[in-house]
């Protein structure tokens, strides 16, 4: 397929192509078509790229919030037995934490896994000897697949707490910092139940967390189960941008620089398909 006369008639085709795909999911059949698109629009533009599969559980939404379930039950077994409740809360903080972070996965390993995929085109440094290093690798990645619209990315909700960070702290609003924070809280405040010989102070503490972790796994339930967005803007506008970008630096490429062309897939289990992406053998990262 020839390419069009301008790289606007062809970003919104892209735009358009893949958006058009329904249920784009992380590890759906709509992903591995957006990655097969992408592969054929690399192959246009003179590569040979490869398709990689991987495996993954995709459910970091119905993940997290078993962390808030258990967050909640743990604020409940504290006014029965302080000091387990403590101990208990410790492999969930670092389960959330490794979680939420991508550095390692516990909890996750127990959900079902699924096929995902990262699609890959590369260009050689121009005059670079085969099989020599080049001099700098540039990895230019956007991901192909689509998130889920819960109640936690409607427009309306995150647009009107957007304003109260900002016009009350000057900044975005940091859910995930407070929501970590309310489980590993559920420790120390469990030990200060025990300490204070059941303080009514402290009982509505523990109260309070175990309802704000509860609203916490709701809303994110919720989004284990919500529809796919069509995702325009987030991803297809920016796989848009790489390919343009594949072709304008194969008209004028980059000396001393072999480029990747990435398209990841799974970005949007947070993130988990980058994870695995750089998780790859050393010499081929």
């Amino acid at each position: 397929m020839a390419e069009k006369n301008t790289s606007g008639e062809r970003f919104m085709d892209d735009v358009s192509a893949l958006a058009s795909i329904p249920h784009r999911g992380p590890a759906t059949p709509g992903e591995a078509k957006a990655a097969d698109y992408v592969a054929e629009r690399l192959r246009e533009l003179g590569m040979s790229p490869s398709i990689e599969p991987f495996m993954l559980a995709p459910h970091f939404p119905i993940t997290w919030a078993l962390h808030g379930v258990f967050a909640a039950l743990l604020c409940w077994l504290a006014t029965c037995s302080p000091v387990w409740a403590a101990i208990l809360t410790v492999p969930v903080i670092i389960s959330f934490w490794g979680d939420s972070s991508t550095r390692f996965y516990m909890l996750r390993k127990l959900m079902p896994k699924r096929e995902s995929r990262h699609v890959i085109g590369k260009v050689s440094a121009p005059g670079a000897k085969e099989g020599a290093d080049p001099v700098k690798r540039i990895i230019i990645a956007s991901h192909i697949d689509a998130g889920q619209m819960g109640l936690t990315l409607n427009p309306n909700s995150v647009r009107s707490s957007t304003k109260l960070f900002k016009a009350a702290f000057g900044m975005q609003p940091l859910y995930l910092w407070f929501w970590f924070w309310s489980v590993a809280a559920v420790a120390p405040v469990s030990l200060l139940y025990g300490a204070t010989g059941g303080a009514a102070a402290v009982k509505w503490i523990l109260v309070f967390l175990a309802i704000f972790n509860l609203i916490h796994s709701v809303l994110f339930t919720q989004l284990e189960f919500a529809a796919i967005s069509p995702g325009a803007s987030d991803n297809a506008s920016a796989v848009a941008v790489m390919l343009d970008l594949a072709r304008r630096f194969n008209d004028k490429p980059l000396a001393n620089s072999e480029i990747w062309y990435l398209g990841d897939g799974s970005e949007e289990t947070y993130m988990n398909g980058m994870a695995k992406f750089f998780g790859r053998p050393p010499a081929d990262s």
